[in-house]
């Protein structure tokens, strides 16, 4: 698959006939998408390409943008390197500024760069644990996971309660929690480094702990949302471990960001039996 690029502003199609005539993928969607596509939960290209011919300032949205989604790269092409705008661009956390006349290498080449430093940049390591049926140590076994990761990775390591409700990964970790996995859920247009880690607890055993909560979700659980704040943990932490309900559906689906997913039983036929069909 090609490298994946949004292209915002662009007025004429020199630009975009540059890019796909580099075998890249273009998507043009309008100026104001800019604000949904810094959303923490949008899906996101390779690189953001915003055209700044003719303009005089950055997009309001863009500061937001990459600040929710710093691994996505970002290029601006402008008339030219105009001082107060390459500033403003450097305050916005712009990764590269090109300007006219434009070259098709020229642009490659700072393409190329922007997807080299985001897989330099990769995500931590997810680890998911997921029993294969209740009662098999499937939260003993997460918890002491993260607990054996905390030395390697001091302030690093997270482990994410997502049983929405009641789950026991606060208790084992002797932990009091202020703040829940629900507040993340139900906050997830705000969820970046700083909004995450406030509502994270720092346990005895040197690791982070999102907890579950004590109170239900105001509606269903999207696995659109989990996904977004399992993505979002893994670019601010270098161990992620998830402690999976098997019964959530959603859960299951968002389990598509894990690095891996570890399928806890024991020896009960009832046990077995269900780890074969989950495998």
């Amino acid at each position: 698959m090609g490298i994946t690029v949004t292209l915002i502003g662009s007025k004429d199609r020199e630009l975009e006939q540059l890019l796909r005539a580099a075998g890249m993928q273009v998507t043009l969607p309008p100026v104001d998408k800019l604000a949904g596509l810094a959303q923490p939960s949008a899906h996101q290209p390779d690189v953001l390409v915003v055209d700044l011919r003719g303009e005089t300032a950055l997009p309001a949205a863009l500061p937001l943008f990459t600040q929710h989604h710093p691994s996505t790269g970002v290029l601006i092409v402008a008339s030219k390197l105009d001082p107060s705008l390459m500033l403003e661009a450097m305050r916005a956390r712009v990764h590269e500024c090109i300007a006219e006349p434009l070259a098709q290498a020229e642009l490659q080449a700072a393409i190329d760069r922007l997807v080299g430093q985001r897989r330099q940049s990769a995500s931590g390591q997810v680890f998911a644990f997921l029993g294969a049926k209740g009662g098999v140590g499937t939260t003993t076994v997460a918890v002491n996971v993260a607990a054996a990761l905390a030395p390697v990775a001091p302030s690093a390591t997270l482990l994410i309660d997502l049983h929405l409700v009641c789950g026991d990964a606060a208790l084992y970790l002797g932990a009091t929690p202020r703040f829940s996995v629900v507040d993340a859920l139900e906050n997830i247009h705000r969820l970046d480094e700083t909004f995450l880690r406030g509502l994270v607890v720092r346990t005895s055993s040197k690791l982070d702990l999102l907890a579950s909560s004590n109170q239900t979700m105001v509606g269903p659980a999207e696995s659109d949302r989990i996904r977004a704040l399992i993505e979002c943990a893994a670019r601010h932490y270098r161990y992620v471990v998830l402690d999976v309900p098997r019964s959530d559906a959603a859960m299951l689906e968002a389990l598509s960001a894990a690095s891996t997913i570890t399928i806890v039983f024991n020896q009960e036929l009832a046990a077995l039996l269900k780890a074969e069909g989950m495998a």
